[in-house]
């Protein structure tokens, strides 16, 4: 292993709060506070501001809490950006747990695109059109819409359950995403 001062300043940082050091912890958040919270409004753009502030929290909570599992394999900041990538999805999930047509009514209502029941027939004939679409999909492609666009999981993490490379899982994701969108494109 690196020698302590070998390693960037966070990565410095962040070993120092492995062994409990708060003003180590303190410093690090300092430098990676806001980095963590563009990180967020440029994964969820529209993030209320004070969700953008609990979810940066949030993940300082937990890079606290579990300290003593970074190994420093990759750096402070790309272990700071993967919890708060966690923390996102994690709220997504408690915050929608609505179907992708139920979401796209939802939004279209509140936008005031459409009135609610022109909302309704364009989500049954979106469904519809994304249900045929699917089908045109290879086995393989399917599964990895369902995991990774759906089910909300990581490539690593669906990958893991499909039992194949994280490259040849997003391989799969690209090219179910390219035949999606063309057979969805009058929705666009």
């Amino acid at each position: 292993m690196k020698r302590l001062d070998e390693w960037d300043s966070g990565t410095r940082l962040m070993l120092l709060a492995c062994g409990s050091d708060r003003v180590a912890f303190t410093e690090l958040y300092l430098l990676f506070y806001r980095l963590v919270s563009v990180f967020l409004v440029s994964k969820a753009p529209g993030l209320p501001e004070e969700d953008v502030h609990d979810l940066s929290q949030e993940t300082f909570v937990r890079a606290w809490a579990y300290r003593r599992r970074f190994r420093a394999r990759s750096s402070a900041k790309t272990y700071l950006l993967g919890i708060a990538k966690n923390v996102l999805r994690e709220r997504r999930r408690v915050q929608w747990p609505l179907s992708l047509p139920e979401r796209v009514e939802r939004a279209s209502v509140e936008v005031g695109l459409l009135s609610e029941p022109e909302a309704v027939a364009y989500r049954q004939e979106l469904w519809e059109a994304f249900s045929e679409a699917m089908k045109a999909l290879s086995l393989k492609e399917q599964r990895a819409v369902e995991l990774f666009c759906l089910g909300e999981l990581s490539s690593e993490e669906a990958a893991r359950i499909e039992g194949c490379s994280r490259d040849a899982f997003r391989v799969r994701v690209h090219s179910a995403r390219r035949k999606l969108r063309g057979m969805l494109e009058r929705f666009r």
